[in-house]
């Protein structure tokens, strides 16, 4: 008879420590999958920031020189934690105002990271007062997010 306590006290156990288990690594697989989302997220507010900077860019590029043609900038030394890419492409100019595009581009430095993009296209106004910012004049056409 005390053998068949000792037997059934350990499968308890046995039992026991199996839901723990279940349940541990269930919270344990639920906080990475979270931290993951908050890091995706981090990574995309990362790239409107950098899409909203190229916007400026532009700007300030085209008052100063009207016949700029865009630029692709590399950013992997401005961030800690990820490869960026910011491209400004002037599509077409029309009679008052340029119509550009901008694209920022951000990957985290490890080699599975997802990457993140946002494109926005925008009108800028070519009369551009040089003294004056508040002169410039910036009509968004449409946005485009991505994330792979």
């Amino acid at each position: 008879m005390k053998n068949c306590r000792n037997g059934t006290t350990s499968i308890l156990v046995l039992v026991c420590m199996a839901v723990v288990s279940v349940i541990l690594l269930s919270a344990v697989s639920f906080s990475l999958r979270h931290r993951s989302q908050l890091r995706l997220e981090v990574q995309m507010e990362q790239t409107y920031w950098l899409l909203d900077a190229g916007v400026g860019k532009a700007m300030s590029e085209l008052k100063n020189d009207p016949q700029f043609e865009g630029l692709t900038v590399s950013v992997n030394d401005s961030f800690e934690k990820y490869n960026g890419e910011l491209k400004i492409e002037i599509d077409e100019r029309l009679q008052d105002q340029s119509q550009v595009t901008v694209t920022a581009k951000i990957q985290g430095k490890h080699k599975r990271s997802p990457v993140t993009q946002r494109s926005l296209t925008v009108l800028i106004d070519s009369a551009i007062d040089k003294d004056n910012d508040r002169g410039n004049k910036v009509e968004r056409k449409e946005n485009d997010d991505k994330e792979s």
